[in-house]
């Protein structure tokens, strides 16, 4: 059967066999697949627009760490596939076909997919965090793949809305909830780790999850919480330390160990860790702080310009201070995606570099996945 008549025949003698029809069209390429076509990054949608130079370029990105890779033409607010644009549903529903995304962030390599990325993060909160791109997004001979900008959309916080998600030892207070709404924020986890729950380590955890590449700089290559905590003791002035311990009627040679030492915490260090370590780590740290007498809703400590990091206290499961990271739910890069992969993302979403793409699956010409540039979505927040 290898002409389109050969498949009309074969209707017209049988239309049961339509089903068999549309196996072969999408077997021969006459008919994208329904479910993407398969590509080393995660899977390709074709569209009526589609040349071979998309088609090759589709599988020019490795397998990533991270991502999950939808490549396509993006249109108005969705991806094309064949002459139909595919919705939030639709593409949810695609990608909860496709068993090698298991639930991880997808890259939409279409162009002007931010809205899409959004309405999958608040309609299906929890469900889809997304990659996309502001603009048209094109692809050289050279290798490289830009955009307007990237944003990344990370799900809102369900605890926002559902309180009970988060168990009572680390509960956040509708002030806490409020203050993240207004500043962007979410929880990193959306659930606690019942095996290795938030304790005395948390907040020094947290610098290393949030801003890793600053701490290993400072510290030649280690990351350890040993590490951490001895470099923040041993930057602590010493008439700091000895302000701080007498209004906490607190022994200066207790309050350095327990600044120290892995596992220790005492109620001196809610405020005094969170300085010392803005000023060891060159960081601002905001602490979204429990509700109190002082209605402070935030803490900022270290230089204004300095790399931020959030985190928000609460009660750890022994009624003392802990600490869980936050983060924004929207944030804008650059326009270089091998470069916002590899270098500008969070800690948890960066790739290892540097990405190789296939040389052999270049395009001979530049390409762009998509008409022209729709209205774009511009992040709230400062561009990273």
């Amino acid at each position: 059967m290898e002409t389109l008549l050969d498949l009309l025949d074969l209707i017209m003698d049988d239309p049961a066999a339509i089903s068999q029809v549309v196996q072969l069209l999408a077997a021969t390429d006459w008919l994208p697949n329904p479910l993407g076509a398969p590509v080393p990054s995660g899977r390709y949608l074709s569209s009526v627009d589609a040349s071979a130079d998309h088609r090759r370029a589709a599988k020019a990105f490795p397998p990533l760490t991270h991502f999950h890779v939808l490549v396509g033409h993006g249109k108005d607010g969705g991806l094309r596939w064949g002459s139909h644009t595919w919705d939030h549903i639709e593409v949810y529903h695609l990608l909860d076909q496709q068993p090698e995304w298991n639930g991880r962030t997808v890259l939409f390599l279409g162009s002007n997919t931010v809205q899409l990325a959004a309405t999958l993060a608040v309609r299906l909160a929890g469900h889809v965090e997304s990659l996309s791109a502001n603009g048209t997004v094109w692809v050289t001979p050279e290798g490289r793949i830009q955009a307007d900008s990237w944003v990344l959309t990370r799900a809102p916080d369900p605890g926002a809305a559902d309180p009970d998600a988060v168990p009572p030892a680390y509960h956040l207070d509708a002030w806490q909830y409020g203050t993240l709404d207004e500043l962007g924020l979410r929880r990193l986890d959306l659930s606690i780790d019942e095996d290795n729950p938030p304790g005395n380590d948390a907040f020094f955890e947290a610098l290393a999850r949030l801003a890793g590449t600053g701490v290993r700089e400072v510290l030649g290559g280690e990351t350890s919480i040993q590490a951490i905590r001895e470099h923040v003791a041993n930057s602590a002035p010493p008439n700091f330390l000895e302000q701080i311990a007498r209004e906490f009627d607190l022994d200066v040679r207790t309050l350095r160990a327990d600044l120290r030492t892995p596992g220790r915490w005492n109620r001196a260090l809610d405020e005094l860790a969170p300085r010392l370590a803005a000023r060891a780590f060159g960081l601002q740290i905001l602490v979204v702080a429990r509700d109190n007498a002082d209605s402070i809703d935030a803490h900022f400590f270290g230089d204004p310009d300095a790399p931020l990091v959030h985190v928000i206290e609460v009660d750890g499961a022994d009624g003392s201070t802990t600490y869980l990271p936050a983060v924004p739910t929207l944030q804008e890069f650059s326009a270089d995606l091998l470069d916002v992969l590899t270098q500008e993302l969070p800690e948890d979403l960066r790739e290892p570099g540097p990405i190789q793409l296939d040389p052999d699956s270049l395009p001979s010409t530049r390409i762009d996945f998509g008409d022209g540039p729709d209205e774009q979505v511009t992040s709230p927040h400062d561009r990273a």
